[in-house]
């Protein structure tokens, strides 16, 4: 009907918070973000909620029995965290991605996970998987193997270009895979001709045949063209790529 028949306002554990990804768990749901003080020190925080019905029949959200912690390990004493992505995998567990700097420089990327049943951190850390600053938000998608395809921008002062790296995340495995693109991550431009292009990722998907999409944005290097659709479909280790006009 358009009506929202509950609507909730959620403290987080520090004065500036906010949550930017969100996995649905049967009639559960994670919420993930981060949360700072007034100095832009801050952790990445989590809390799980679940659905349910009060006794007159509304929707509303009840705290779960257990919390997930409110602390991704940290890339210095003082970082600054941003949980861009998460994903649900067929265990049952979180992968987890994002971003964290020094006193807000030096980005680096993490990928991190999280065990579906209660919420406590796994082993599967890695720091800086791309091992190069990411230059947008970081989105995550899991396979249905349980491979998850972590994603980002890359570049330097010149251009940006889309990344893209899947790893084996069961069974305490957190390798890369690499029989993906080049030992397992892909650089992805939409130059065309002799043109260079800014590529920027912004979002990974799966459709319901399997495959996983990425989509940003590109735009030429000098400013020639109008921002276009940039968009990246991989079946199996086959890495396909389109970019269109936007208007």
């Amino acid at each position: 009907t358009g009506q929202f028949p509950h609507m909730d306002l959620i403290a987080g554990p520090n004065a500036y918070s906010g949550f930017y990804a969100m996995v649905a768990q049967g009639t559960k749901f994670v919420m993930l973000g981060q949360s700072s003080i007034a100095n832009g020190d801050g952790v990445c925080s989590s809390r799980r909620y679940r659905l349910g019905y009060t006794t007159i029949g509304l929707l509303q959200f009840f705290p779960d029995s257990s919390f997930i912690p409110t602390d991704i390990p940290g890339a210095s004493s003082t970082p600054q965290c941003y949980v861009d992505g998460a994903a649900l995998l067929p265990n049952g567990d979180l992968a987890v991605s994002g971003r964290q700097s020094n006193n807000g420089s030096g980005d680096i990327s993490f990928a991190y996970g999280l065990n579906g049943t209660d919420g406590t951190a796994n082993d599967r850390h890695v720091v800086n998987p791309f091992a190069v600053a990411p230059g947008s938000e970081s989105p995550v998608v899991a396979q249905e193997d349980g491979k998850v395809v972590f994603g980002s921008s890359t570049g330097d002062s010149t251009r940006t270009q889309f990344l893209l790296q899947r790893r084996q995340w069961l069974s305490g495995n957190q390798g890369i895979d690499t029989s993906f693109a080049n030992a397992g991550t892909a650089i992805i431009n939409f130059d065309h001709d002799s043109i260079q292009t800014h590529s920027t990722l912004s979002a990974i998907v799966r459709d319901l045949d399997g495959r996983v999409i990425a989509v940003g944005s590109t735009r030429d290097v000098a400013g020639a063209s109008s921002e276009q659709i940039a968009v990246v479909r991989l079946q199996g280790d086959t890495i396909f790529k389109d970019g269109f006009e936007t208007n």
